[in-house]
């Protein structure tokens, strides 16, 4: 419920709709993609179909396709990403209620983890704490960002190398299948 009510209070304060609801979609294409691979999956392999097992193949080399796409897109454009959080986080704190529970406790969570309090806004004034515990998040999003690329990079290599394990297995299973179809 708090991720939920986190959430509330980071999109309550989109100048558009249309800013978050591409994200949005490219979620649930991308969990419905995995649900039907799932399901093909299943199916293909406990009714031993070459037909359904050939969809599931073409569906999880687009799964890696996409895995790939957006891995590369997120380390090319790691700048404007960056930017983008640091954007969202000032859009926040500039937008947000200082009277809402909700912001508070999400501002206070978001703190506590950045270990930071603020930011410096252009005209030099400390927005989002009182001067004496400024520590700039902006300033912490960035080194976050670039100090976790290592494991970010090893977390998509580790699930595209899953992927393509799971690519080769499938078309060994289908090579399988399809010889013990012409032996019969």
């Amino acid at each position: 419920m708090i991720q939920i009510r986190g959430y509330r209070v980071w999109t309550r304060n989109v100048g558009t709709v249309g800013e978050i609801t591409v994200g949005i979609y490219v979620m649930w294409a991308a969990g419905g993609l995995l649900l039907l691979s799932g399901f093909t999956g299943y199916f293909a392999v406990s009714k031993e179909s070459k037909c359904l097992l050939w969809f599931y193949l073409v569906l999880i080399v687009m799964l890696f396709l996409i895995e790939m796409t957006v891995a590369i897109w997120a380390f090319a454009q790691k700048d404007a990403v960056i930017e983008q959080l640091q954007d969202a986080y000032a859009g926040t704190i500039d937008l947000g209620k200082q009277d809402d529970v909700d912001f508070k406790c999400m501002i206070n969570a978001l703190h506590k983890t950045l270990d930071c309090c603020g930011y410096k806004s252009k005209s030099g004034q400390i927005k989002g704490c009182d001067s004496s515990k400024y520590k700039d998040c902006l300033e912490r999003i960035e080194h976050i960002i670039n100090s976790k690329l290592h494991i970010f990079a090893a977390i998509a290599f580790g699930i595209a190398l899953i992927t393509v394990f799971g690519i080769i297995f499938t078309i060994l299973l289908y090579r399988s299948i399809k010889r013990s179809a012409d032996i019969i």
